[in-house]
């Protein structure tokens, strides 16, 4: 058992931030908060570096029928709300993040014909499985980023991430955008004016 202690040398009130990187092989890693600590500003690399899209995940559905013919459920999942694994910003100098949030659990994708899930998470046509985490998340918004670069080559990736943030929509689940579970809310894309230039 690991255990840290941060004792101030010059009196006052500091902060001091912690992040843990769980690597397979290492077990299980239980952190008990004390006082005064929180569990924010976890969002990670490579989404707390600049220019880029942080991106949340939420729940779009929590079953599926497999290729066995069974049901599956991610039971912790509530459909509309945040996966409880989507880490919370802001980022360590109060930066916005995440930007936005996109569907992350139980979404169906392509499957290499090299890659060998379980048999729960393929699919009944053998070419798709089920996925989840904040990494499905973002390549639903890399989808839109090139959507919208398709309809307009010139935008550059700030443009766009402004785009996505106002278009983003929220809801009773999210509660006032921004904030720092959601960002601006959930992907959602709108049509992009041919002639749209970057800010």
């Amino acid at each position: 058992t690991w255990r840290l202690r941060f004792t101030s040398r010059t009196g006052g009130t500091h902060r001091a931030d912690a992040w843990f990187t769980f690597r397979y092989g290492f077990g299980s890693v239980a952190l008990k908060i004390s006082d005064g600590m929180t569990e924010e500003r976890l969002v990670g690399s490579p989404a707390t570096a600049n220019n880029v899209m942080a991106v949340g995940g939420y729940s779009t559905k929590r079953s599926w029928t497999a290729k066995d013919g069974r049901t599956y459920y991610y039971r912790e999942s509530v459909v509309d709300d945040i996966w409880g694994k989507s880490s919370p910003g802001p980022r360590r100098d109060g930066v916005q993040v995440p930007h936005i949030t996109a569907p992350g659990i139980a979404v169906a994708s392509s499957k290499s014909s090299q890659y060998y899930p379980a048999t729960y998470l393929i699919m009944p046509d053998d070419v798709h499985y089920i996925n989840y985490g904040t990494s499905v998340a973002a390549a639903h918004v890399a989808g839109a980023a090139a959507l919208y670069l398709q309809q307009n080559p010139n935008l550059d990736g700030p443009s766009i991430i402004n785009i996505l943030r106002q278009s983003a929509r929220s809801d009773s689940y999210t509660g006032p955008v921004p904030n720092d579970l959601w960002g601006y809310g959930k992907l959602y894309l709108t049509n992009l004016p041919a002639n749209q230039a970057p800010d």
